[in-house]
């Protein structure tokens, strides 16, 4: 019995890893992806980067902390990650309440500082993801005030222009002021 329950942990424990890989594999891809988009496009404003940067950048500032022989009191970690904190704090606020921030420090083991380094790390980059969605979905709406305006000046209506090719959408488009 013992055997049996033991093998049922380590298989619903390898099925979790896997799935938390494949997600982790996934926020990668994305967030890949978007930046590619936005790079594109130039969409990447300060806000973006800035972003990306405290991506970067987490890690090595919170493994000062976790690679102390003696894991530090709150006043030692906030000393460590102070200009780390000081350049990102923005990019750990809350997208829905901007003044709710994920930065912490105060953290009693190493255990409970690497489980939310993982947690936070994974949310700021989902929350960079969504940046750049938000500015493509701007940038879309831009475009499409701009094609929907010059229509409306050759008195093209928005669902001819649709079913033109898009070899002849390109023409015109580029013949819009």
């Amino acid at each position: 019995m013992k055997i049996l329950i033991f093998l049922i942990f380590c298989i619903s424990s390898s099925v979790s890893a896997q799935y938390y890989n494949k997600v982790e594999d996934s926020i990668s891809i994305t967030l890949n992806e978007k930046i590619q988009t936005a790079t594109e496009f130039n969409l990447l404003d300060d806000n973006i980067k800035m972003h990306l940067e405290a991506i970067k950048e987490f890690y090595p500032a919170y493994e000062i902390i976790c690679n102390m022989d003696e894991f530090p009191n709150k006043e030692i970690q906030r000393v460590l990650i102070k200009d780390y904190a000081e350049k990102y704090y923005n990019a750990f606020n809350s997208i829905k309440n901007p003044k709710d921030n994920s930065l912490r420090i105060g953290f009693k083991t190493k255990s409970d500082l690497k489980e939310w380094m993982d947690i936070v790390y994974d949310s700021l980059r989902v929350k960079a993801i969504i940046l750049l969605i938000r500015n493509k979905q701007k940038f879309d709406k831009k475009v499409d005030l701009f094609i929907n305006e010059n229509l409306k000046k050759i008195k093209i209506s928005r669902d001819y222009f649709d079913k033109m090719s898009e070899k002849d959408r390109e023409t015109l488009v580029d013949k819009f002021e």
